[in-house]
């Protein structure tokens, strides 16, 4: 039996070690062109679909998107109004020559204001000779390096849109130019300008005749402002006042189109004067004469008989406001009763000192939507001395 046993157990283990080895020799003298292909299914399985591969990018790739995008969010962050600053400091970018006049009266109104609200203030100006974007890029720089709490920049609005595209990391308020006539998505830049568009829509809904006869000049706002006549009347014929001396000539040659029609009337004071005169003199009876802002003047009652303007609707966004602002501005030489800019200018400080100055109220009634200062509208006619709400 031991016998037996014996032989059966050696009999087990040369069965095992042949199966071992004979496993060890056919792995050892397989086909070699089975390796690489094994691989190669190892390989795929740990591969992922290209679309999951855009959609999770590897580890690199996310921490230089994220660095790109902390850094994009940086640069376009909304700065928040300053608190209480014990001087408030006001730069002003002006382009002396393109604006003229208001290089000069914005600065009046803003002093104007700051004086009468009692703080301590500091103002610096940086005049600029042209606005394309290295000049832009070297002043909004210097500013940028130092303390001002606001900038303000009575611009054109092609300056205006070179301004958008920068991104500084300041409070810029630019009284010039309305929001809606161009695209602007920095959140730190904030507009004051008039909405002609709306007014020639206010003026619209006065007539009941939408076929008008359109005059104007050849400056490059007043095409402007044809473009937005456009919207709302249908212009049956237009009239160019270039040159005051043949202003005579250009009357007659249109007599029977502006007799008995609504006139549009998009030129500047003087040559509305001039045009309201002479079609008088020549017993030419429109309907109605329509203007926006730009002849919303008082002295257009110096310029004009009040026969002349009888039928005269003007649109206006300027309201009262504290007696005590206003002539402090005037005192200044800086009209803030008729002067739009001046106005914006003023109204938009207003806007920017309250959101420091917590405890100080608003003297301006307009509200601010969308980084634009919104501006109600009222239709007014020049009678003897004065403007009547129509």
């Amino acid at each position: 039996m031991r016998v037996i046993r014996t032989v059966l157990i050696v009999v087990s283990l040369l069965s095992f070690l042949h199966a071992g080895i004979f496993d060890l020799i056919k792995d050892i003298f397989k086909p070699k062109q089975n390796q690489p292909q094994q691989q190669q299914e190892r390989t795929i399985q740990r591969e992922e679909p290209p679309s999951q591969i855009e959609e999770f990018p590897t580890e690199n790739e996310i921490i230089i998107e994220e660095g790109e995008e902390e850094e994009q969010e940086q640069v376009i962050e909304k700065i928040p109004f300053p608190k209480y600053p014990y001087s408030y400091k006001i730069a002003f970018i002006l382009p002396k020559k393109l604006i003229g006049k208001y290089s000069v009266t914005t600065v009046n109104a803003t002093i104007a204001y700051l004086l009468k609200r009692e703080i301590n203030f500091k103002i610096d100006v940086f005049d600029i000779k042209d606005g394309n974007f290295d000049t832009l890029n070297r002043v909004l720089s210097k500013i940028e390096s130092r303390g001002y709490h606001l900038v303000i920049a009575p611009v054109t609005r092609q300056i205006a849109r070179n301004i958008c595209s920068l991104y500084i990391k300041k409070l810029i308020y630019i009284p010039t130019v309305n929001k809606n006539s161009l695209s602007c998505d920095d959140p730190n830049v904030y507009f004051g300008g008039i909405d002609y568009n709306r007014q020639f829509l206010a003026l619209a809904k006065r007539v009941r005749d939408k076929n008008a006869v359109l005059v104007y000049d050849t400056s490059p706002f007043i095409s402007t402002l044809n473009s937005f006549a456009q919207n709302y009347f249908f212009i049956k014929k237009r009239i160019i006042v270039k040159d005051i001396k043949n202003l005579k000539n250009t009357i007659l040659a249109n007599k029977k189109s502006l007799q008995n029609s609504t006139v549009l009337l998009n030129t500047p004071l003087v040559k509305t004067a001039l045009l309201l005169s002479d079609l008088y003199f020549y017993s030419i009876k429109p309907k109605y004469f329509l203007s926006t802002q730009i002849n919303y003047d008082p002295h257009i009652f110096l310029l004009t008989q009040y026969k002349t303007r009888e039928n005269m609707l003007i649109a206006n966004s300027i309201f009262e406001t504290y007696i005590k602002y206003s002539d402090a501005s005037e005192i200044l030489n800086s009209n803030i009763k008729f002067d739009k800019v001046n106005y914006a200018t003023m109204n938009g400080l207003d806007y920017f000192f309250v959101n420091s100055y917590r405890d100080r109220g608003r003297i301006f009634k307009e509200k601010v939507y969308d980084n634009q200062i919104y501006y109600n509208i009222e239709i007014v006619s020049p009678v003897q001395g004065k403007f009547i709400r129509k």
